[in-house]
């Protein structure tokens, strides 16, 4: 089973360095590389029995920020998206941990969906502000607290639920 991952890394990682040299595009690399290569180690390396997101965790981000990288490198983005991208980009990772984690791991990232939709709610906001749809002194003003007050409720709802307890 390393084997296989080991070899997909490797066909991925040669797959971006064959289609950058061929098209010339002008993003890093790199990332994607360490992404992959922290995403190979947390599918392949399996301590006591469950996988360590300790590698998951830096893989995914890693990854997602080379996509951002790429998709803003090859101008796929109208200008009034391109200052919410990273967040995006980002606030995805976190929400890519959450599944990954619920599916394969032991089930202890809940705390990467709420990272990821604060992220995501920022991002939000601030193609708002970024838009003049709403002034960035509103926002600061009453955007910001009332994603905070959401957040806290959900919080708030998941310790009363008991949902968020450990079993």
């Amino acid at each position: 089973m390393k084997g296989k991952w080991m070899g997909l890394a490797f066909i991925v990682i040669g797959a971006l360095l064959l289609l950058k040299n061929v098209f010339s595009f002008d993003f890093d690399v790199t990332l994607f590389v360490l992404g992959g290569l922290f995403l190979a180690a947390y599918f392949g390396v399996q301590k006591n029995g469950g996988r360590n997101i300790g590698f998951l965790i830096p893989g995914s981000i890693l990854l997602f920020l080379g996509f951002n990288d790429l998709v803003q490198s090859l101008n796929l983005l109208p200008r009034s998206l391109e200052s919410m991208a990273p967040l995006v980009f980002i606030g995805l990772s976190f929400v890519v941990i959450y599944v990954v984690s619920s599916v394969l791991g032991p089930k202890t990232a809940h705390w990467a969906l709420l990272v990821g939709a604060i992220l995501l709610a920022i991002a939000a906001l601030t193609f708002v502000a970024e838009n003049h749809w709403i002034s960035r002194e509103v926002l600061a003003l009453y955007g910001l607290p009332v994603v905070l007050i959401f957040v806290g409720v959900v919080i708030l709802l998941r310790a009363v639920s008991g949902a968020g307890r450990k079993s």
